[in-house]
């Protein structure tokens, strides 16, 4: 399926304008078609809308947004899609991904991806004190990236019908 700008907007509530700054800056890149001159669009896919919806969200939470574009743009489409195919019709998956930004006098030093078992919060069984101490992150920012990815899956089977 692909989207526009304006899906965009309806979708994870960024606004053309903000949306046109963070492609100007290459924070956000549409896989689908990149815009080349008059008269032509940026046409983005569902992992598109899964990164900006993160992105604003991780920007919103004052991380920076060199940084994060940095971690998203590494990130595989085939990766953010298998996460969203849990949630495909309403279906929930019985696994939750997080994802982390450590920072040090904040700054972003690293991230980590993290699956649990649905209902299990993250704790320091799972590698994040270890993490903070190799990364010497004074401080560490999460998202339940599977509650974003829920919402919007959900956001486009509204639109979509």
């Amino acid at each position: 399926m692909e989207f526009l700008a304006s899906d965009v907007d309806r979708i994870c509530s960024v606004k053309r304008n903000r949306l046109q700054v963070w492609l100007e800056h290459k924070w956000v890149i549409p896989s689908v078609q990149q815009a080349s001159g008059h008269g032509s669009r940026n046409v983005y896919d569902e992992s598109d809308l899964y990164r900006i919806a993160l992105f604003k969200k991780a920007v919103e939470s004052g991380l920076a947004r060199k940084a994060v574009a940095r971690f998203l743009q590494s990130m595989p489409a085939g990766r953010l899609l298998k996460i969203g195919e849990h949630y495909k019709d309403g279906r929930e998956s019985k696994y939750t991904t997080y994802i982390f930004f450590f920072r040090n006098e904040g700054q972003v030093v690293g991230s980590y991806i993290l699956i649990s078992e649905k209902g299990k919060q993250p704790d320091d069984k799972m590698g994040l004190s270890e993490a903070m101490k190799t990364l010497d992150a004074d401080d560490v920012v999460g998202f339940n990236f599977s509650k974003i990815v829920y919402d919007i899956s959900k956001k486009i089977r509204e639109l979509t019908g």
